[in-house]
């Protein structure tokens, strides 16, 4: 294949992806899309109040008319809305997300992405005292533990969101309701994810070049 000008880098997920180019808050695709400009087009497939089952269910669409030879690198951050929980038990079973996000992931691979192309988030930490919510709660931290297991299974990379969030020394304040990423929490996600896709965008080209000569040299007035 003839390496395309621009790679694409997809992002898969809930609200938290959807919001990922919200402009005030939640920002970590925003941030990643600057960081890449004129080297790889970030693409969101965010869906809010998607759980692991519901990416699922679209999937044959969500990617029907996706070149996935210009493919660098996928992003998957699932898990904060399988988690929620209620007097009715999960709103997906820790086992069910297990095996939602092993089908995503193999039906990625059906379409020529490889395992090294893939990176895994965990959902990040959640503070109830923060949330509006009152019927339930969230349990994130057992499901990251499914997460990377399934990443550990099929041997894709995973960047443990939730460790990394819950171990910040202020990790409320990195949430602007207890679950949605406000900037200061885009960022922490932005820098945990920017090595590992750093790499990707390096394997896909070769290097990490800005694509086009600057435009001194374009704009200079040709000789006669």
């Amino acid at each position: 294949m003839a390496d395309p000008i621009w790679s694409n880098v997809i992002l898969i997920g809930d609200s938290l992806t959807q919001g990922s180019f919200d402009v005030y808050n939640g920002c970590w695709g925003s941030m990643l899309a600057q960081s890449l400009q004129r080297v790889s087009d970030v693409l969101s497939r965010g869906f809010s109040g998607y759980s692991t089952r519901g990416i699922v269910k679209i999937l044959p669409e969500l990617f029907a008319n996706e070149n996935f030879e210009k493919v660098s690198c996928v992003i998957i951050l699932l898990g904060s809305n399988d988690c929620f929980t209620n007097a009715y038990g999960p709103n997906v079973p820790l086992e069910d997300t297990e095996k939602n996000l092993t089908t995503i992931i193999t039906h990625l691979k059906s379409k020529g992405i490889s395992s090294k192309k893939i990176i895994l988030l965990t959902p990040p930490v959640y503070h109830h005292q923060d949330s509006s919510e009152e019927n339930g709660t969230r349990t994130p931290d057992e499901y990251s533990v499914g997460v990377k297991r399934v990443a550990d299974q099929l041997e894709v990379e995973c960047v443990d969101i939730n460790k990394i969030t819950k171990e910040h020394p202020n990790s409320r304040s990195l949430f602007y309701d207890g679950l949605h990423f406000n900037r200061a929490g885009a960022q922490v996600v932005y820098d945990a994810v920017w090595p590992s896709l750093v790499n990707r965008i390096i394997d896909f080209h070769g290097s990490f070049e800005l694509k086009f000569p600057s435009y001194e040299v374009i704009e200079k007035p040709e000789s006669d």
